[in-house]
Parts: C-alpha cells; structure tokens; sequence
C-alpha cells in the first residue's frame, strides 16, 4: 500500500509503536553487550551482583528510555499532526528535532556503546588467551579450572607411587633382615641371646628355681 488509509490516530499508534520496538531492542543489545563486557572482566564479582531484582531493573530501565523516545513523537503527532502526516494518506515522521533527538539517544549512542564494548571485551579475550598460553601452570589458570583435575590425578598418582615403594622398600629391609638372623641349631649350639639363660638367676625363671630349691631342700632334709 502506498498510502495510509486509517486516519491520524492510527498512524499516531503505529509510529508510536514502530519507534518503541526498535528503540527497545538497540538498548538490549547496549545492555547485553555491556554486561558481557562486565561479565568478563570480573566473573566472580558480576555473579555476586546479578541477582533477578537487578535483572528486573536494567529490563525496565530499557523499556523506559525506549517509551521516553517513543512518547515525543507521540506528543509531536498529538500537537501538529503534520509531524506524522505530512500529505493526506501518508503515515511518516516528519520532524527533524526528533530525528536528532531519536538518533542520537536510540541508535548513535547505543551503537557507541556496543562497539566500545565488544571492542574491549575482544582485546580482554585475546589478552587472557595469551596470558594463559605464556603461564599454563600459573594460579589463574589452575583458579579457572583449566588443569584442576590434570594436576590432582597426577599428585594423586604420585603420592600412591611413592607410597608403594615406600611399604616394598620396608618389607625388603625387614625380609633381609629376618634372612640375616640365623636359626637357632643351625650354626651353633649356644641359644640365642633373646632367650633366657638357666645360668642368670632367680629372677630369669622364677617357677622353675623356686620349685628346684624348694625340692633341694627336701631332698637335704631327708638326707
């Protein structure tokens, strides 16, 4: 259709509309090309603050600056219908302090924005990219969880390790060391040292020399 057939009130809500929505998704993509940016420059600190109350308030502080720029072309229109409908049957904008004024706070800013934005967050990536390539076992890099779970396998297979050989070493000293002690008979006739002599006295075995001088004395007696 190359005309506007349903009248000033009609065109007044279309250009009302067309202008909110488009407004409304430059200034989504300015607030979500920000909060990347946010995001990735501190992501411990951007988790802490994104809470669903903060979401709620940047959501509608979009949709307020997009109905503060829709709203004066609605008053324009109201005001002078000439500002919408410059020819009879033509539904168009026709205002050039809002075309400045739309175009600066709906697309020139924003697209600023979104530039500088991702821009930096680029150049943040390619940064971290290379600081991680030049430092693979640094503590930031450990901290993101880049080699977290590599490095704990590898300690713990370690650890394992060393303690295997640890217990083989030890039962090899202490069968070496059984192997050196000789058997009792073997080498010669004398007992071992750990065993109790007859010759030590009373207090090496006590039952059996109590019980000898107990029967010495009954056999002196009956002598």
């Amino acid at each position: 259709m190359s005309y506007w057939p349903f009248g000033v009130t009609w065109c007044n809500i279309y250009v009302t509309c067309d202008v909110l929505a488009c407004s409304a998704s430059i200034l989504h993509m300015c607030f979500i090309s920000l909060g990347r940016y946010l995001g990735i420059r501190n992501p411990l600190g951007s988790r802490h603050h994104s809470t669903k109350r903060l979401t709620g308030i940047k959501i509608a502080l979009v949709w307020l600056l997009a109905m503060l720029v829709s709203s004066s072309i609605t008053v324009l229109g109201m005001i002078n219908q000439n500002n919408i409908m410059p020819g009879p049957n033509e539904c168009v904008i026709n205002n050039r302090a809002f075309f400045v004024f739309g175009s600066l706070v709906a697309f020139y800013i924003p697209m600023v924005m979104m530039v500088v934005t991702y821009a930096l967050t680029v150049q943040l990536l390619r940064k971290k990219a290379r600081f991680l390539e030049q430092h693979p076992e640094g503590e930031l890099f450990r901290r993101l969880g880049g080699r977290l779970a590599s490095s704990k396998h590898s300690n713990n297979s370690q650890s394992d390790g060393s303690s295997t050989s640890n217990k083989a070493v030890e039962m090899r000293k202490f069968t070496v060391n059984n192997n050196k002690q000789p058997a009792y008979g073997q080498h010669d006739s004398s007992p071992p040292s750990s065993l109790p002599s007859v010759a030590a006295g009373h207090s090496a075995l006590p039952w059996r020399w109590h019980g000898t001088t107990a029967g010495t004395g009954k056999m002196d007696s009956s002598n």
